[in-house]
């Protein structure tokens, strides 16, 4: 049998008839879609490990799920649902780790944690131009607090000296820079 003369709808008959004693037209819709589910996971993950481990799982997931597709949509649509859905659930998998690993029980953003956890050394460069870009974002005030704090590591007390505020008044501008950098983050 030819299966690169099948349109996708002829494709996917074939594998249900197929599956799960024969694999050649299952084979020829992993070759037909693999670059178009690496692609998709690239894009939406920036990442070549997260993207290659979202189109093997995809591909599981096809196999499994064949025998339940109705086609009342397209194999391609399908393909593309069950790829973005792997993709969101990894990121909300990163996040997860982040928050987790990354933010203390006070709330406090671990830059060191991040840079160690998230990345690594060919990384560096860029995760410092994307802090930078984050940090021209805030406000200013609340920037230059942010970066004594969670950058320099300042002691409150070093920070309201070298601002000339409070105690009081150095928590409340810290945990509004904490916030800020925060909502720009989930923005971006």
């Amino acid at each position: 049998m030819n299966y690169t003369e099948l349109n996708d709808s002829e494709l996917t008959i074939r594998c249900k008839e197929e599956l799960p004693d024969k694999y050649d037209a299952y084979n020829h819709l992993v070759e037909r879609y693999k670059n178009y589910v690496f692609k998709i996971a690239y894009e939406k993950l920036s990442n070549r490990e997260d993207a290659e481990e979202v189109t093997q799982e995809t591909f599981v997931r096809i196999f499994f799920g064949l025998k339940n597709f109705r086609m009342e949509s397209s194999l391609k649509t399908w393909i593309t649902r069950i790829t973005i859905n792997i993709c969101l659930t990894i990121q909300l998998s990163n996040k997860y780790k982040f928050w987790r690993y990354c933010v203390t029980p006070e709330g406090d953003v671990d830059l060191e944690n991040i840079y160690s956890s998230i990345l690594n050394k060919q990384q560096e460069e860029n995760f410092w131009k994307k802090l930078g870009a984050l940090l021209k974002k805030m406000i200013d005030q609340y920037r230059k607090v942010f970066i004594f704090r969670y950058i320099k590591n300042l002691t409150i007390t070093q920070i309201s000296q070298k601002i000339s505020s409070s105690i009081g008044a150095t928590k409340m501008r810290i945990k509004r820079a904490k916030d800020q950098f925060y909502k720009i983050l989930n923005r971006d």
